[in-house]
């Protein structure tokens, strides 16, 4: 367990911020709050992951309508070089069954049904996005899942590769992303902001000792350098672990930044002519050291004194014997650390300094008026305690007390009142009250460090063991409230007792509490989940506390259908000679009730199963002919019951009979499904149901060509009040070997969408507006727009309804003609957002469900209306509708226009634009090798930095390139080397040399064509070109070799020696095709290249804008016009 105190000595001494200004740290427990928050917005709005299904009969795996809860992140494989997690996404919802290999008609083996209690989930390693980068506007933390890794999905042994692509392919068609944090840069406020960051994960040290869960446990790491410049270097295996156990987040300022600038800036009002370094000291703790500067007393210091024939007066002046305050020197003054890690002490390390006095002695013989540097003594010490105040900033709260003294002799006749006026003025002035804060670190964290929702930075407690440790939480909103508890379990039928407590831990009065879903809430905050039946899948609902005032706080209810859940509802089992017995889990939600079980059966032996729902099934040879049954009853003492179906199947029984469907999901009451089986030599005479429950018609036969269809109907019971699995056995009478079967589920009624029989409001509206919108006709750019629904039951009381209970009901159709917008295969609406929308989100408190609109072709207009189905046999009416033609008088639509697609490779859609070039190195050592042999050697050579940036013109909106990809054959110096050069001592060199090979790939190289009219520096030179994002993305970026030239005309040739040029371009824009050439430069001169020639490939830059306008631009260089920005076509 990490406390503060042995974190404060692991830290004791020494940086933990590895050179960087900041280091901030927060676990996993909060990253996974703020995960689950985002994940409830996507799923109000519309945006989860939809449904996945899939069939797959080689394996005999079928996903049926499987539903993605929020994703938890883990640290068990997380590295401190790296920035990479473990997301897991569970299955909350939905079935996953297993057949034999039978691709026609598979019979089922086994059914597991999915709660959000059961152990399947997506396993994906995802590398936290902008694992480096600069802050430029905002420098976003983020996962996007669908970059990721995919690894397994747990639950489910070892999946094969085509199978795993299935679900790699459902993550990538379905992009999901989720913010951890975002820093915003703030140069405005010249105060303490972040420029540059990077990311990392770290485990958490006890990890592997530690029982799970808590064996995932770790920390994001931002090491972040800000305006003062602390660019360090990447943590390493010995980076400390800095989060408590009892907070969540950990904020680290560097030793460096805070004994330095942050410190000094406090002192600078106070110390006049302030000059300061940043130092260690032998012992290896790090100080600020003033090296010049002084504090004065308010007033001159005066004093006479007076001995035996003279007498003379003393004031403080300037060298003119001028009037002025006293000054304190405080050279030599260094602030560290204290040994209880909470107080900054502050010594004089030499103790002398001199300050300017005119002595005027007036003496019997002759007057004397002299201006002397009179020596003093400063002794003693600044003390200031460390603390944080009721506003949270960091205080120190202390005082200087120091004395005087002098051996000069005029000064020891002074009166004591001059001389403590002296000190204690100057004491008064440095000490202010005897307070000071470091403001910009908390208006770093809050206006800075931003998270998801209105989650900040909170801190309550502060240590300086080497660096300044701030310890506290990734909280809500200061002024939020905190409910209890904040992520929790519950099942229908059941209540749960939430609490609300303010900052300081009181409780407020007149809270109103309200839940946002399912079931209900009163005003004591006692939650009442729905009755049992009412629902069949988890419903995640939000409960929120608020204040008069506004304040708010919000947790997380999630709902399961049945406090008591088995996860497998069929298995079927073969008789073997090796007993296997089978594993039944059971899933209790909301009490500590034990589970009991039972067996059910007719048969002698239907094997046994002990209190822990281990099933044991009966010995080889105690099975019976054909498929039989035995029901798995487990039961709580509080009465509530689930059954499992095992079908026992003796080893020499054929599937005579397979059936079609084998499977039939989600019957509800009163619903009817026909099911039947072809069979040649057999007859299907003999239908059973399992239990009872329901009815099922006498089966029937009809001739199929040689094949009898032998069918029979099934009709669910009108009342249904829990999920119950159902077996039909089909045989032949008096033949029990020759059989098959199938399997129903029953559900309850639950749709609150059934109970709605009128709207008293229909509405759709425009994220840009209530009425009109506009996209690009691309297919992909989508509009926003939200209907907006005010439901009702019979009684006339309103229905709070999700939107996923809503879109199975809702149709966008045309305002003039009524019909669906997407019959036309022009308009298409999804309850997805994409990547290329780009409108804001629509917040109302009304009930609402979001639809994304996209169009195809460009100058389109369209007035949108929407139309919503009821199915309640008692509603006013069967159709709602906002179209002109409307009877329910609601008639109102969205108009859409759409915009031509941008073409790119019209260069009047682009804006090109190339850098200054910026001279980076003007010593680069060239030979000049004349033709009789004799050479000479210079230094002058230079070289030049050039940026050429493509981006979508200004006036196209306000847009950027979202999705860059940049293909291109990479130039190595064998392509553009032609000849090898001899000369003195130097053999068979070749004659370019300079591009290294390990990880430089340059896009394009050509040499400066002479006799163009051109800048000095791009004659006699070789461009080297790369794509701007490959080169910043290298860890070796430098040149090393030779270029060769040769004078226009003559035949003096020049050979320019690169050696081991380190370069280091400044981060391309996000949103811009950015390349980096280099120009190197034989300065007064004009050569061509010798013994190489120009390798100018193609570059493919496939663009697509944050709008989904796409365009494959094809840039070209050459030695003259397009030197520096290539030609595109």
């Amino acid at each position: 367990m990490k406390t503060i105190e042995n974190i404060n000595s692991s830290l004791n001494h020494k940086s933990a911020t590895n050179g960087w200004d900041i280091l901030i740290a927060y676990n996993r427990t909060r990253i996974n709050k703020l995960l689950t928050q985002q994940y409830l917005k996507k799923v109000a709005g519309g945006e989860n992951y939809p449904p996945f299904n899939h069939e797959n009969p080689k394996f005999g795996l079928h996903f049926k309508n499987i539903a993605m809860g929020p994703p938890k992140v883990s640290f068990e494989d997380s590295n401190i070089a790296g920035s990479a997690v473990l997301v897991r996404l569970k299955f909350i919802s939905g079935d996953i069954i297993r057949t034999d290999a039978d691709a026609a008609n598979p019979q089922v083996l086994q059914w597991d049904r999915i709660t959000a209690a059961s152990d399947y989930a997506v396993k994906i390693r995802v590398e936290l996005k902008y694992g480096t980068g600069s802050v430029s506007e905002n420098g976003d933390i983020s996962m996007h899942f669908d970059q990721g890794s995919l690894l397994n999905v747990e639950g489910m042994n070892e999946l094969p590769d085509e199978l795993l692509n299935i679900f790699r392919n459902y993550l990538k068609d379905n992009a999901m992303d989720y913010n951890l944090g975002t820093l915003k840069r703030d140069d405005a406020s010249k105060k303490l902001y972040p420029r540059e960051f990077i990311v990392r994960t770290q485990r958490h040290p006890d990890a592997s000792t530690r029982a799970a869960p808590d064996n995932t446990d770790g920390a994001v790491l931002l090491f972040i350098a800000t305006n003062y410049e602390g660019k360090g270097s990447y943590p390493t295996n010995e980076q400390p672990w800095i989060i408590p156990h009892d907070k969540s987040a950990t904020m680290l300022i560097s030793d460096r930044l805070l004994f330095g600038p942050l410190l000094a800036k406090q002192f600078a009002g106070r110390v006049k002519d302030l000059a300061w370094s940043s130092l260690f000291t032998p012992e290896g703790r790090r100080i600020l050291q003033f090296t010049q500067g002084y504090v004065q007393t308010t007033d001159v210091i005066k004093g006479s004194y007076s001995g035996v024939g003279f007498h003379g007066m003393m004031w403080s002046s300037d060298s003119s014997q001028n009037e002025r305050p006293a000054r304190l020197s405080m050279a030599d003054f260094q602030l560290g650390k204290g040994p209880d890690n909470k107080t900054i002490i502050g010594r004089f390390s030499q103790q002398t300094f001199t300050d300017i006095f005119t002595d005027s002695l007036a003496a019997e013989v002759k007057p004397i008026t002299t201006v002397e540097n009179v020596p003093f003594k400063r002794t003693g010490t600044f003390n200031a305690r460390l603390s944080l105040d009721k506003d949270s900033n960091i205080v120190f709260n202390g005082s200087a007390n120091f004395n005087l003294e002098s051996a000069y002799s005029s000064w020891a006749g002074f009166s004591n009142s001059a001389k403590e006026k002296f000190i204690r003025k100057t004491m008064d002035n440095l000490n202010k009250g005897n307070i000071f804060e470091l403001e910009d670190i908390k208006t770093f964290y809050i206006r800075n460090v931003l998270f998801p929702g209105e989650n900040i930075l909170s801190f309550q407690d502060v240590f300086i063991p080497g660096d300044l440790a701030m310890y506290g939480e990734v909280a809500e909103s200061l002024t939020a409230l905190t409910v209890e508890p904040d992520e929790v379990l519950v099942a229908a039928g059941q209540k749960l007792q939430l609490t609300a407590s303010l900052p300081d831990g009181s409780a407020p009065k007149g809270l109103i509490w309200s839940a946002d879903g399912v079931g209900s809430i009163d005003n004591k905050g006692v939650y009442t989940a729905p009755a049992l039946g009412e629902i069949t899948v988890a419903k995640n609902i939000i409960v929120t506390a608020a204040m008069a005032d506004g304040r708010t706080g919000s947790a997380v209810i999630t709902v399961l259908a049945s406090p008591l859940e088995i996860t497998t509802c069929f298995i079927n089992i073969t008789e073997r000679n090796v007993l296997e017995p089978f594993q039944l889990k059971t899933i209790v939600t909301g009490s500590g009730e034990a589970v009991s079980w039972r067996l059910e059966s007719d048969l002698d032996y239907p094997g046994n199963i002990d209190n822990k729902g281990l099933y044991t099934p009966p010995a080889a040879g105690h099975y019976q002919e054909g498929y039989n049954i035995v029901t798995a009853v487990a039961s709580l003492p509080s009465g509530t019951k689930k059954q499992a179906i095992i079908c026992l199947c003796e080893k020499d029984t054929t599937t005579a009979f397979r059936v079609n469907p084998p499977i039939k999901l989600a019957m509800q009451p009163n619903d009817k499904a026909h099911f039947s089986t072809r069979s040649r030599d057999f007859d299907a005479n003999q239908w059973e149901l399992i239990p009872q429950i329901g009815k099922l018609s006498e089966p029937t036969s009809a001739q199929d060509g040689k094949m009898t269809v032998w069918s029979c109907d099934y009709q669910a019971p009108a009342d249904i009040v829990q999920h119950r699995p159902l077996l039909i056995r089909i045989g032949q009478k008096n033949r029990p070997w020759q059989a098959g079967y199938s399997l129903v589920e029953l559900l309850p009624s639950t749709s609150a969408w059934s109970r709605v029989c009128s709207l008293s409001h229909l509405e759709i509206i425009s994220a840009d507006g209530p009425a009109s919108t506009s996209i690009y006709g691309n297919g992909v750019n989508q509009c926003t727009v939200l209907i907006k629904i005010s439901p009702q039951d019979i009684n006339g009381e309103n229905v709070i309804l999700p939107a996923e209970d809503i879109y199975p009901f809702i149709e966008l159709v045309d305002y003039i003609t009524g019909e669906d917008i997407s019959r036309e295969g022009k308009w298409a609406y999804s309850n997805k957002k994409n990547e290329y929308n780009n409108q804001r989100n629509i917040h109302t408190r009304d009930i609402g469900a979001p639809l994304y609109i996209t169009c195809n072709t460009g100058e389109k207009n369209k007035k949108i209306a929407v139309k919503v189905r009821l199915t309640n046999p008692d509603a006013e009416r069967a159709i709602y509708s906002t179209d002109i033609n409307s009877e329910s008088g609601m008639d109102n639509g969205v108009s859409i226009s759409t915009l031509q697609p941008v073409d790119y490779t019209d260069k009047n859609n682009l804006s090109i634009s190339s850098s200054v070039p910026v001279k980076i190195n003007e010593n680069i050592a060239f030979s000049i090798i004349k033709g009789n042999g004799s050479y000479d050697e210079k230094h002058t050579g230079e070289c030049y930095q050039h940026f050429i940036n493509i981006a979508p013109r200004s006036e196209i909106k306000k847009n950027i390139f979202k999705k860059i990809e940049v293909k291109y054959s990479p130039v190595i110096n064998n392509t553009v080397n032609q000849s090898h050069q001899s000369w003195g001592n130097i053999k068979d060199e070749m004659s370019f040399s300079c591009l290294t090979s390990d990880g430089m790939q340059s896009c394009s190289v050509a040499g400066y064509k002479t006799g163009s009219q051109a800048e000095p520096q791009l004659l006699s030179s070789a461009m080297i070109l790369f794509d701007a994002n490959k080169i910043e993305s290298s860890d070796h970026v430098y040149f090393d070799g030779v270029i060769y030239f040769k004078y226009k005309g003559g035949d003096t040739r020049y050979r320019l020696a690169i050696d081991k040029l380190t370069v280091h371009p400044s981060v391309s824009k996000n949103g811009v095709v950015s390349f980096v050439g280099y120009s190197f430069h034989i300065p007064e001169t004009k050569a061509e290249p010798v013994g190489w020639s120009n390798s100018l490939n193609e570059v493919r830059v496939t663009v697509t804008d944050q709008y989904g306008n796409s365009s494959l631009l094809k840039l070209r260089w050459d030695s003259n016009q397009n030197y520096i920005s290539p030609n595109i076509s």
